[in-house]
């Protein structure tokens, strides 16, 4: 049904914007390391996502992103809201069942493409050389192209006009044939008048949620390192979405969060290192006015009704994410390859409101969602040869490519990642 596959796109379109998440760091193994006592670090991450036209549906299939907005609108969906077309469409169900609903068929076409950036800042200093403390700050950016066409499949037409030919109901079809609703008329049902600008594009950048933390070294021997890592994520985002845009999206997800991580690293000799990283973000709830589909009706919320408004207690999904990689260091330390295998989990969002008439489990449905990815690096460091005073300025350059093997409810995303870290 159309409209429910238009609301369908929607939701799942709002969940593309809040799925791809990102460890501070590069690596697990990186996690362990608790820098030397005094000694600082900056560093600047920088994301780059290619264009995403797949997603994985709930049983894990990939599918067009743009799919759900491929639908067809039948003549009933038409007449419940062109009164001058209802008449003709209940009169020639009348004649003859389902006569009506075989005069033509709109076809809805979306076409267009999704992109993101991100930029983080993160400063860190070790307090003591098992203890240190530091904050993330990140700069969200999105863009995304949509364009919907629309056309009239008529060829039962000529069939329909021969069943009731010499009646009144033939100049009816007759008449209505020539006024066909345009592509502004069924755009204008689908989005206007319910009070949403057309989707065409949009780009957005600010600022995200800042976060502060801290990572202790509780554990370490000559080839094991174990760290626990604590953050408190703030709702600081500077751009907070429209609904009035369905391609709109907020910088942060507008609440706080806490987030909680063990890392674990295994060096099997001097090259080589294996480590493994358990990391849970719990999303706490809060209380948005938000609109809300009406019990019973497919298509989306009414942006120009009250009784759709409400304020919503929104309990976003927990985020389990976990870690498996190796790293292998050569050329006395200062070049390195990485491998990591990660698994994301995020359990049901949740919304409640005091409205029996308003379908709030609509708002979580499709929300859980898994992800199974690869990541693949290359780094560069000139921190052995400071050591070794053969060099002066301590940094680290690193580059990664991330890419998506499979999921559930995720889109199928990829991204090249370039880290610079400057040590003083």
């Amino acid at each position: 049904m159309g409209f429910q596959s238009l609301n369908k796109w929607v939701l799942s379109s709002l969940f593309f914007y809040n799925s791809v998440q990102f460890c501070p760091k590069s690596f697990a193994q990186e996690n362990t390391k608790v820098l030397p006592q005094g000694i600082s670090d900056i560093r600047v991450i920088s994301i780059v996502g290619t264009e995403v036209s797949e997603t994985y549906t709930p049983k894990g299939l990939r599918t067009p992103l743009m799919s759900p907005l491929n639908f067809v609108i039948s003549p009933k969906q038409i007449a419940s809201s062109q009164n001058d077309f209802k008449l003709l469409y209940e009169s020639l169900n009348r004649f003859q069942r389902g006569l009506g609903d075989a005069l033509f068929q709109t076809e809805v076409r979306g076409k267009g493409s999704l992109n993101f950036q991100r930029w983080y800042g993160l400063y860190e200093r070790s307090l003591t050389s098992r203890w240190s403390v530091g904050f993330m700050f990140p700069i969200i950016g999105y863009e995304s192209h949509l364009s919907v066409d629309v056309s009239h499949n008529t060829s039962n037409l000529e069939s329909v006009k021969s069943r009731v030919q010499n009646t009144p109901l033939e100049k009816g079809i007759e008449t209505f044939e020539g006024r066909l609703p345009t592509s502004t008329q069924i755009l204008s049902t689908l989005f206007t008048d319910r009070g949403y600008v057309l989707p065409t594009s949009k780009k957005i950048t600010g600022f995200g949620d800042l976060e502060i933390g801290t990572k202790y070294q509780y554990a370490k021997f000559e080839d094991i390192i174990c760290s626990f890592l604590l953050g408190l994520r703030l709702p600081t985002a500077s751009h907070i979405a429209d609904p009035g845009n369905l391609l709109d999206r907020s910088t942060g997800d507008g609440q706080f969060d806490t987030v909680s991580q063990f890392v674990t690293s295994f060096a099997a000799n001097a090259h080589l290192t294996f480590a493994t990283s358990l990391k849970l973000t719990v999303q706490f709830p809060d209380t948005n006015r938000m609109p809300v589909p009406l019990s019973g009706d497919p298509r989306l919320p009414n942006l120009k009704d009250p009784r759709c408004w409400d304020d919503v207690r929104r309990d976003l999904g927990d985020i389990f994410e976990s870690e498996i990689s190796s790293s292998y260091k050569f050329w006395g330390d200062q070049l390195s390859s990485y491998l990591a295998y990660q698994y994301a989990l995020q359990s049901k969002d949740l919304f409640k409101g005091n409205k029996s008439y308003l379908d709030y489990a609509a708002l979580s449905k499709n929300t859980p969602n898994q992800a199974h990815r690869l990541e693949v690096g290359f780094g560069f460091s000139t921190v052995p040869a400071v050591i070794n005073k053969k060099f002066s300025l301590p940094i680290d350059i690193r580059i990664a490519y991330n890419s998506m093997l499979r999921g559930k409810n995720s889109p199928n995303i990829a991204y090249t990642r370039l880290d610079m870290v400057l040590y003083f």
